[in-house]
């Protein structure tokens, strides 16, 4: 038996958002200017090596101060939203979301909430206030807080919710909730290292996405 979803609570980079190649190098670009410790990046498998944990601490690893750290993620963010015009969002991704009942997902991220809404406006399946809350990085909230706040502002326990990520970091927020966690095996960290941290729910693919949502969330709605 599916597990009912009340509220779906998504990261976008890595989820949404076909943005793994741009990161990758304005992660290099940034590195090799300023923090030239941290390995180059060029692929989801390189990404474990850099963000190996909570994204506020992993570059601890490499040797840098968590004021240097915040500087780092405060560069990228900031490369990622001039670049937003040279991202897609992954277009079946959001088809499934655009088909679930209005509102009923969220986006919880570390960019920009307007790079967020002129990257999903490329996909034709997007529509503008199809999703509740979208949290950006403007917040200066940890995902983990951000994920509360949209919990009780939809009015549900964490129980009846899910989170979806793919990075460890998100998954750690998650725990930190907590809110049950679906991997997915298309961002930023690869689906076999994901699950040996041991997420909930793993999806390689949309249509895998798509049949665990929508048998939670139909089933849901006939029992109701």
């Amino acid at each position: 038996m599916s597990t009912p979803f009340g509220h779906i609570i998504l990261d976008f980079d890595g989820v949404l958002s076909d943005s793994l190649a741009v990161a990758c190098e304005e992660l290099n670009a940034i590195s090799a200017r300023f923090y030239p410790v941290i390995p180059r990046a060029e692929s989801a498998e390189d990404m474990t090596r850099v963000y190996c944990g909570p994204l506020q601490t992993s570059l601890r690893r490499f040797g840098l101060s968590d004021a240097e750290t915040k500087d780092f993620f405060d560069r990228h963010s900031a490369a990622m939203q001039a670049r937003a015009s040279a991202i897609r969002p992954f277009d079946d991704v959001v088809r499934v979301v655009a088909e679930l009942p209005w509102q009923m997902c969220s986006i919880v991220t570390s960019s920009y909430s307007n790079a967020v809404r002129e990257i999903l406006a490329k996909s034709p399946s997007y529509e503008e206030g199809m999703f509740r809350f979208i949290c950006g990085r403007e917040l200066k909230q940890p995902k983990s807080k951000k994920i509360t706040d949209i919990l009780d502002a939809v009015g549900i326990s964490s129980r009846q919710a899910l989170h979806v990520g793919d990075t460890v970091s998100d998954l750690i927020y998650s725990r930190s909730v907590p809110i049950p966690f679906c991997a997915v095996g298309w961002g930023y960290h690869p689906l076999p290292y994901l699950r040996a941290f041991g997420p909930d729910f793993a999806v390689a693919s949309a249509t895998e996405f798509e049949r665990l949502v929508k048998e939670s969330v139909f089933e849901t709605a006939t029992v109701n």
